[in-house]
C-alpha cells in the first residue's frame, strides 16, 4: 500500500485509519458491515502476530464472530496496517489498533456501548498511581472489568514480570494465569486483548512450547459476584459510560449508588467497590460528571462511606485525547474499606505529542456530607479558587432563589407553536435569547425555533408570568464561558401577559425576600470570575439546577459593593475586578 510507505508506523496506521473508515462509511449499517469489520480487523491482527514471529498460531476468534469474503485491496490495507503496529511497542500498538477497531464501528455501536480505548500515557499513569498507593505488582491479583483491546492487562503483565523474583519461563506464566483477569461483552475486544497479552509474553510462551491461557471472560460484568479470596487486590479500567436502561435485577443489585437516570460507568465503580478487596485499590479512568452530578450522589456517598480517595488527576486537554468525547476525564484511585477522610492529592494532566506532563495542584480535603460535591481544582490555577469556595457556606437557596428547569419541550408540544402571534400566542422563550454577554434578547431565529406559543389553557404550568434570571443549560467545555445567562425583565411579561420559557434554559427564580437583587446576581453569574467557581464542580456540557443549586457562594452582604456598581452601570472590567476581591483573587 503505497500511501502507508511512512518511516513513522503510527502515521501509516493513522493513513490506514482514514482509508479504512472511508471504506466501511460505503457499507450500510447492518449485520453484514459488523462481519466485514470483523473480517478486516482479523486481517490485520493476523499480520501483526505473523511479524512478530510467534511460534503459536493466532489465539481462536470466539465462535460468534462470522467474518466474510474481502477484496483484495482492503486485504492489503489490513494487512500494511497490521505490520505498522508491530514495528511499535504493545501498549501502543494496542491503542492504535483498538482505536481503528472502534472508528470503523457503526457510530451508534460505539455510542451505546460507550467505547473510547485509552491514550498510552494514561495508562501509564494510572499504573503508576496504583503502585504509588501501595499496590505490589508480584503478588496482588488484578481485574480489568472491561478490558476489550488489552489497554490494561497488557501492561499490567509487563510490570508483573518485571517485579517478579523469578525468570523461569513456566513459572512467570502460571503465575499471571492465576493473578490477571479481564471481563468484556465485546468478544471481538476481548480476543484483540488476549493477542496483546499474549504478544508481550512472546519471549516465555515461545520457549516452554504453550499458549498463554485466556485471561478474558467474555460476560457481562455487572452480573459477576465474587466473594472472599476471589475478589481482586486491584481493579484498574476504563469503563464505558453513557446512560443506559437497567433491568429489574440489575437495578435492584446497584441500587445503593443509584438516583435517577443511571451511567454505566457510576455501575462500574459501584461494580468495582463489590469485587475489591477490603484495603484493595480501584483505580479508574472516567468522566469527571459524578463530582457533582445529582444523578450520582447517591455513588458518591457510596465511595466515600465505603472507601479513601486517595489521588486525582484531571485530564487538560480532552483534543486528541478521547476523540468524540464530550465530557472532561479524570484518572482517581481509591482505597476500599478505609475511609477516613483523608487529604486528596490531586495533579493536572496534560497530554501533547504522546508525552504527560504532571503537575501537582496540592492536597484538599472533601466535605464531610458524603453527597456533596466535590470541590477540587481541576487547574493548577484554580487552587486558590477552591480555597475561597471551601469557606463560603451559603448558596442560590440561601440568597432566596430556586432553579427550575424551562417548562417547554418544543418537541412534544409542536402543534402549539406558531410563527404569527394570535390573540391568545405568548412569545416562546428559546436558548439564542441569552446573548454571550448576559443580556436577554427576545429572538427565534434558529431551525424549528418558533416565535409564539398558544396559549394552554389545560396546562398554565407552561407560562411564567414571573421576572427571573434565564441560564443556558447547554454549553461546551472550551467555550469562554459556562454561565450564559439574563434578566428577564418584569416589563416584557407585562407587555406580553407571559412567557414560555424552552427547556433548554434554566430559570433562577427569586422569592419575595431575596438577599441579592436579580439584576445584580446576574452580573455576578455573567462574570469570569464566578464562572471559573463553576468549572470547579461542573465537568459535562449540561449546566444542571443542581450544579447551580451547588455552587458555594459567599454571604449576600459581600455583593454590596458589586450592587452599587451595577446601579450605577459600571464597566464590564471593574464588575470583574469586584468579583474577584469578593473571591479573594490578586
Amino acid at each position: 500500500m503505497k500511501l502507508l510507505f511512512d518511516n513513522d508506523p503510527a502515521k501509516a496506521i493513522e493513513s490506514g485509519r482514514t482509508m479504512a473508515v472511508a471504506w466501511f462509511k460505503k457499507l450500510s449499517e447492518d449485520a453484514g458491515q459488523i462481519q466485514h469489520i470483523h473480517s478486516f480487523m482479523f486481517r490485520v491482527m493476523a499480520a501483526y502476530w505473523s511479524a512478530h514471529h510467534l511460534q503459536v498460531s493466532l489465539p481462536a476468534v470466539p465462535s460468534v464472530i462470522k467474518f466474510c469474503d474481502l477484496d483484495s485491496g482492503v486485504i492489503a490495507l489490513a494487512e500494511a496496517v497490521g505490520k505498522a503496529a508491530a514495528q511499535l511497542e504493545v501498549i501502543d500498538a494496542g491503542y492504535q489498533l483498538g482505536t481503528l477497531y472502534t472508528s470503523i464501528l457503526p457510530p451508534a455501536i460505539r455510542s451505546a456501548n460507550g467505547i473510547f480505548y485509552t491514550p498510552p500515557p494514561l495508562t501509564r499513569r494510572m499504573l503508576s498511581m496504583v503502585k504509588d498507593a501501595g499496590a505490589d505488582y508480584a503478588s496482588a491479583k488484578f481485574l480489568d472489568p472491561a478490558c476489550g483491546g488489552g489497554a490494561f492487562l497488557a501492561p499490567i503483565v509487563m510490570e508483573i514480570v518485571a517485579a517478579l523474583p523469578v525468570t523461569d519461563p513456566e513459572t512467570i506464566l502460571t503465575h499471571i494465569e492465576a493473578h490477571v483477569q479481564g471481563f468484556d461483552t465485546d468478544a471481538f475486544g476481548g480476543w484483540l486483548t488476549q493477542i496483546f497479552v499474549e504478544t508481550t509474553l512472546k519471549e516465555y510462551t515461545c520457549p516452554v512450547g504453550r499458549r498463554l491461557k485466556s485471561l478474558v471472560k467474555i460476560c457481562d460484568s455487572l452480573s459477576v459476584d465474587l466473594t472472599g479470596d476471589a475478589r481482586f487486590d486491584v481493579i484498574i479500567g476504563n469503563p464505558p459510560y453513557g446512560k443506559v436502561k437497567l433491568t429489574d435485577t440489575v437495578r435492584e443489585r446497584f441500587s445503593e449508588g443509584l438516583y435517577g437516570h443511571a451511567n454505566l460507568y457510576s455501575l462500574f465503580i459501584h461494580l468495582s467497590l463489590n469485587l475489591v478487596k477490603t484495603n484493595g485499590i480501584v483505580a479508574l479512568l472516567t468522566p469527571t460528571s459524578f463530582l457533582s452530578g445529582e444523578y450520582f450522589k447517591n455513588i458518591r456517598q457510596l465511595i466515600r462511606s465505603r472507601a479513601a480517595v486517595s489521588e486525582v488527576d484531571f485530564v487538560s486537554h480532552r483534543k486528541g485525547v478521547f476523540d468524540d468525547v464530550l465530557q472532561e476525564t479524570m484518572l482517581s484511585v481509591f482505597r476500599n474499606g478505609a475511609v477516613e477522610n483523608k487529604p486528596v492529592s490531586v495533579n493536572e494532566v496534560t497530554i501533547g505529542k504522546g508525552q504527560l506532563q504532571l503537575t501537582h495542584s496540592g492536597k484538599f480535603n472533601l466535605s464531610s456530607e458524603l453527597t456533596a460535591v466535590w470541590l477540587l481544582p481541576r487547574r493548577k490555577n484554580q487552587c486558590m479558587m477552591i480555597k475561597a469556595m471551601t469557606k463560603m457556606t451559603h448558596n442560590l437557596t440561601s440568597w432566596g432563589y430556586r432553579v427550575s428547569t424551562g417548562p417547554l419541550v418544543w418537541n412534544r408540544n409542536k402543534s402549539l407553536l406558531t410563527a404569527k402571534q394570535s390573540q391568545n400566542g405568548l412569545p416562546v422563550i428559546w436558548a439564542e435569547s441569552i446573548t454571550p454577554d448576559g443580556r436577554f434578547e427576545w429572538k427565534a431565529g434558529k431551525k424549528n425555533h418558533m416565535p409564539y406559543f398558544r396559549r394552554p389553557e389545560s396546562n398554565p404550568v407552561l407560562v411564567t408570568v414571573q421576572p427571573c434570571i434565564l441560564l443556558q443549560r447547554t454549553t461546551a467545555k472550551e467555550q469562554h464561558k459556562r454561565l450564559i445567562c439574563g434578566y428577564l425583565p418584569a416589563e416584557f411579561i407585562k407587555r406580553t401577559g407571559g412567557v414560555v420559557v424552552e427547556n433548554h434554559l434554566n430559570m433562577i427564580i427569586p422569592s419575595a425576600a431575596t438577599q441579592v437583587a436579580p439584576e445584580v446576581l446576574n452580573a455576578f453569574l455573567n462574570s469570569k470570575t464566578v464562572n471559573d467557581a463553576f468549572r470547579c464542580i461542573s465537568g459535562s456540557v449540561a449546566v444542571s439546577a443542581f450544579e447551580l443549586e451547588s455552587l458555594p457562594l459567599p454571604k449576600a452582604s459581600k455583593l454590596n459593593g458589586l450592587s452599587m456598581l451595577v446601579q450605577q452601570g459600571a464597566s464590564g472590567d471593574e464588575i470583574e475586578r469586584e468579583c474577584r476581591r469578593i473571591y479573594r483573587l490578586k
